[in-house]
């Protein structure tokens, strides 16, 4: 800048000193602005990431509407890629609290994947325990001791369910919730062993997976092109298996139907599975 330039420049600050300032002042607050939203949205996904990794919040989902088997599980840990996965007995239903019924998502009590966060208490050991989710604590003012009854349909003549009369040992909050600004149902933990577990012949509802030497940051490109081959994996795994699996129902009827009904037959081991309805 010429020194004239700079003399002018001073003499027109001088004249509108005022609106300078003003000026000046919007700018700062502008780049405040700016640097506060960026490294608090920075911020945010490290402590995200961070807690994700902590807990081992699954990386893929598989779900049948013919529920799943042990012979699923192995394949899918078969899969290049696959660090761990695990079965997840659940089932949509209802408690009564009081005079009102709460919509819930009973699930069995994680092995590694999606480990939940004790608040309070301890996770449930025995059939008749059962530890809820912080939003169901503070909505229906649930504590550890109180009991809950379960209410839940029936899968094709079998009860998914061995025990509905259940102490809370624990209050938690669970890696796949990780906002309640958005609507979710809440969820149960209860032992596996409260599932009708021979019932079902075994079966489960779904599986989750954890996928080797994914990237920590889940929001970058990185974690989505480590994740994408092994997902699309499963997706044809699935496909494959399905078709295994539903020659496993339809032999497990015509089974039955030839042993002379349910009982005579393989019954509702194979055939509960086999509808995917929820409760």
């Amino acid at each position: 800048m010429k020194p004239t330039q700079l003399l002018d420049a001073l003499r027109n600050i001088r004249k509108e000193f005022v609106a300078f300032i003003s000026i000046v002042m919007i700018g700062l607050l502008a780049a405040v602005a700016y640097l506060g939203i960026t490294y608090t949205a920075a911020a945010l996904k490290k402590d995200a990431a961070s807690f994700f990794r902590t807990q081992g919040l699954w990386d893929a989902e598989i779900a049948s509407t013919m529920l799943m088997t042990d012979g699923d599980l192995e394949a899918i840990r078969a899969l290049p890629g696959i660090e761990r996965a695990e079965p997840v007995w659940q089932v949509d239903t209802q408690v009564r609290i009081g005079s009102n019924r709460t919509s819930v998502l009973i699930m069995s009590v994680p092995e590694s994947i999606s480990q939940p966060v004790l608040l309070e208490g301890r996770l449930p050991e025995t059939p008749r325990e059962c530890a809820v989710e912080k939003n169901l604590a503070d909505e229906c003012a649930l504590s550890v001791g109180q009991r809950l009854r379960l209410e839940c349909g029936r899968i094709m003549e079998v009860d998914p369910l061995r025990e509905t009369d259940c102490v809370i040992t624990g209050i938690f909050c669970t890696p796949d919730h990780i906002s309640y600004m958005v609507p979710v149902t809440p969820c149960i933990l209860v032992p596996k062993e409260t599932f009708n577990i021979k019932g079902l012949d075994g079966a489960f509802m779904k599986t989750r997976v954890l996928i080797r030497d994914t990237p920590e940051d889940r929001y970058s490109e990185a974690y989505w092109d480590t994740v994408k081959p092994v997902t699309e994996a499963l997706e044809r795994l699935g496909r494959e298996r399905a078709g295994l699996r539903s020659g496993e129902i339809r032999a497990s009827f015509e089974a039955g139907i030839r042993g002379g009904g349910r009982e005579a037959g393989a019954g509702c081991g194979a055939a509960a599975p086999g509808t995917g309805k929820a409760c």
